[in-house]
């Protein structure tokens, strides 16, 4: 089981009981940062949808948010400023001229990117 308990005395969880626990916490811290860092949702509303989320995705797509993250970190896309123009998009909307002004910009960021990773 996961927890031991004797009537009207003590809960204490089990060593299995624990290992769940820390699972729960992981997936919980995860997906609060996937939220708040990715996805630029307000701390409160994040953690209140990350306990949700943590009871219900699959290991699969747990996975998923976890490589994409990681890869976010590893290989950020000429930096921080792909995500704030997300948050723009998702605050204004946004005009085609604007993505073509913005597809030409990340692609001169991201020629220079390259070049200082390969100095």
């Amino acid at each position: 089981g996961l927890v031991n308990y004797e009537k009207y005395e003590y809960v204490e969880l089990t060593a299995q009981g624990t290992g769940v626990g820390k699972e729960i916490s992981r997936r919980h811290q995860l997906l609060f940062r996937f939220l708040t860092d990715i996805l630029r949702i307000e701390s409160g509303t994040a953690d209140e949808e990350a306990c949700k989320m943590e009871h219900t995705l699959s290991a699969g797509t747990l996975s998923s948010i976890t490589d994409f993250m990681e890869f976010i970190q590893a290989c950020p896309r000429a930096g921080e400023s792909w995500l704030n123009q997300f948050e723009e998009f998702r605050l204004h909307g946004q005009r085609p001229e604007i993505c073509a002004d913005r597809t030409q910009n990340f692609s001169s960021e991201f020629r220079k990117k390259v070049d200082s990773l390969k100095s």
